[in-house]
């Protein structure tokens, strides 16, 4: 259910009814999406597409449309079905070479088959005038650019005038976890942007933070117009019962959702051994490493780290990245990390050079209570440069508190928002 009247109306809840919506991995329901489908295109004085199909992965849906224009040309009108289909059968193995060559990577088995079963199960029973609809540019600014760009519009002009919303807060703590959610919610959707060789702007589920605001200006009492609601809602009912799509004219080529999407656990997309989100034909796009994007060599082929390497990594971000998949305590200890205190019963404090003169302070600490297997863990927390306490966001805490000596003491207390003489853990885990 979308965030209507009837649904939540904290925007905590809204923005957790959002971040569900993201994270969904069922399979789709193919009727409510055709449905979902047909009132996009309506609300936005469109007739729907003539030719609506589904396949298991983005990529699918971009090779599936490549394959549309290639097996339009091959198509023979008076062939009887089972000719096709052998036609079909014959001509696949040059497809696939061509879609290979298409992106300059091997098709898997697994993806091959799947995406030549769909298409053929699809596509078919269309008759020769329905394959050669043209593919004219995607409906970007029809369905989203001039709607996002009008809840923008709408909601800031309002706002200017009274700067009251939300007007059901009572304290600034929810506000600012609202905000920090649906920051989340921005990270989802840049991540997968600009993921594969041709973009996709419509990325159902992944993109629900302009979506969420809107919901959030509504329920804190904006007005909006009839025409802006319905076409607000529609596109929610998109990103609500499909995945990631291109929409034309005359046809729309719809994802599943992924199957499985890999998360930290601060919520970031995050993953060790592969992509973020992976799809059931094997699919898998935006390789992460804790909500930042990294190529995708540095998760698939974790042995061409070396410490030259990370050296040479312009990118800070994308150095600090290497270095912990390279491992952080192996990392320092090689470059030769400057070590600032060495405590036996709070840790190790060191300083680490990134480069351009950027620093980072990390405090190393091993884990109190050994593993199952008596493994004793050595945990590598990053800490403020002069070891301020955080603020506690749970509380609407901005600020830090005040610096502190360089201890490895004080750096452990600054992550529990504390100074070093007020940290007295009775119990470590």
């Amino acid at each position: 259910m979308l965030p209507t009247e009837e649904g939540p109306s904290d925007p905590s809840d809204i923005i957790a009814q959002w971040r569900q919506i993201a994270s969904d991995t069922a399979l789709l329901d193919r009727d409510k999406a055709r449905g979902a489908v047909n009132q996009l295109y309506k609300v936005n004085g469109l007739k729907p597409p003539l030719n609506i199909v589904f396949f298991d992965s983005p990529g699918a849906c971009l090779f599936a449309r490549q394959l549309v224009k290639w097996y339009a040309a091959d198509y023979r009108p008076r062939l009887t079905q089972r000719i096709r289909h052998d036609l079909w059968q014959d001509r696949w193995p040059q497809y696939e070479a061509r879609l290979a060559d298409h992106v300059k990577l091997p098709l898997t088995p697994h993806f091959s088959q799947r995406l030549k079963q769909a298409f053929w199960e699809q596509v078919s029973e269309f008759d020769q005038q329905h394959l050669t609809l043209p593919f004219d540019d995607q409906l970007r600014h029809v369905f989203k650019d001039s709607l996002h760009h009008s809840i923008v519009k709408t909601g800031r002009s309002q706002l200017r005038r009274d700067g009251s919303w939300p007007r059901t807060a009572s304290d600034t703590a929810p506000l600012h976890r609202m905000e920090i959610q649906k920051a989340d919610l921005i990270q989802m959707r840049s991540q997968f942007s600009s993921s594969l060789w041709q973009p996709f702007y419509f990325l159902g589920g992944q993109e629900t933070s302009w979506l969420a605001e809107y919901f959030l200006l509504q329920q804190g009492g904006l007005a909006f117009s009839n025409d802006l609601k319905s076409k607000a809602e529609a596109y929610a009912n998109y990103a609500q019962h499909c995945g990631w799509a291109l929409f034309y004219k005359n046809w729309a080529f719809v994802s599943d959702r992924p199957c499985a999407i890999q998360r930290d656990g601060n919520g970031r997309f995050h993953g060790e051994n592969g992509p973020a989100l992976l799809f059931a034909d094997g699919f898998g796009v935006a390789y992460c490493w804790h909500g930042v994007r990294v190529p995708s060599w540095m998760i698939r082929e974790k042995q061409k780290i070396t410490v030259a390497r990370i050296r040479r990594e312009r990118n800070i971000e994308l150095r600090r990245c290497m270095a912990e998949i390279y491992g952080l305590g192996r990392y320092i200890r090689e470059i030769g990390a400057e070590l600032i205190d060495d405590d036996p019963e709070w840790g190790k404090l060191w300083r680490i050079p990134w480069g351009e003169g950027v620093f980072e302070l990390i405090v190393e600490v091993k884990n109190s209570t050994p593993e199952p297997d008596g493994e004793i863990k050595t945990y590598f927390l990053s800490v403020h440069p002069q070891l301020c306490p955080i603020p506690d966001v749970e509380e609407g805490e901005t600020d830090f508190g005040a610096p502190q000596k360089l201890t490895a003491r004080n750096a452990v207390a600054s992550t529990f928002g504390l100074r070093g003489e007020d940290y007295q853990p009775e119990i470590e885990t």
